[in-house]
C-alpha cells in the first residue's frame, strides 16, 4: 500500500478525479458523510485545491487493472472548512485512517476537525493520530454534539508534498 498525493499536475484531469473522489467518499463514508464537506469537495476548483491548507491524499494498492484508491482524506484550510475520509471496508481497521491524518499534519502542519460524540471509529481514529480533543461544539446542520480535535501548530518548509510512502500492517505488504 502507498500513500500518495491525489492532486493532478494538469488541470484537465482534475473534474474526473473529483468526480471519482466524490463518489469514493458517498460509497465508503456511508451515512456519516456531512453533506456541507462533500459540497465542499464538489465544488472545489483546481486553482482552490493548489491552496495552503488544502490537500487530497489517497492510500493505493496495486491489483490486477493497476493502483486501485482504497483511502481519501480531503482537507480544506487545515480542516476549518473540511475534513473528509473514507476507507474502503475490506481495508479498514489497518491504520490507513491514522497514516492519512499524520501525512495531512506533516503536510501542512495542523489539522482541526470536528468528530459527533456518536461516531466511535472516527473519535478512536483521531486519538490514534496524535490529536487532541480541546472543546466541544454542535454542529450547525445536524445539532449533533462534536468533538473539536487539533494538532498543534507545526511550522513546515512551503510546499513540502508527502513523499510516496508504504502504509499498513505486514499482511497488506505481500500480495496473496
Amino acid at each position: 500500500m502507498e500513500l500518495i498525493s491525489l492532486v493532478p499536475h494538469r488541470k484537465a484531469d482534475w473534474p474526473s478525479i473529483r468526480r471519482h473522489c466524490c463518489q469514493f467518499m458517498l460509497r465508503y463514508a456511508g451515512q456519516r458523510t456531512w453533506t456541507k464537506e462533500i459540497r465542499v469537495l464538489e465544488q472545489l476548483k483546481y486553482e482552490e485545491l493548489q491552496e495552503p491548507g488544502t490537500s487530497l491524499l489517497g492510500v493505493t494498492v496495486r491489483g490486477e487493472e493497476g493502483l486501485t484508491v482504497v483511502g481519501v482524506l480531503f482537507t480544506a484550510r487545515c480542516g476549518e472548512q473540511a475534513v473528509l475520509l473514507a476507507v474502503h471496508p475490506l481495508y479498514r481497521r489497518r491504520r490507513l485512517g491514522t497514516a492519512l491524518l499524520q501525512a495531512q499534519q506533516k503536510l501542512h502542519g495542523r489539522i482541526t476537525c470536528q468528530v459527533p460524540l456518536l461516531h466511535a471509529a472516527a473519535l478512536r481514529l483521531c486519538f490514534q493520530a496524535g490529536m487532541t480533543a480541546i472543546g466541544m461544539t454542535r454542529d450547525a446542520e445536524t445539532s449533533r454534539s462534536c468533538l473539536l480535535f487539533r494538532w498543534p501548530e507545526v511550522p513546515l518548509a512551503p510546499g513540502k508534498e508527502p513523499q510516496s510512502t508504504q502504509v499498513g500492517d505486514w499482511l497488506c505488504l505481500s500480495p496473496s
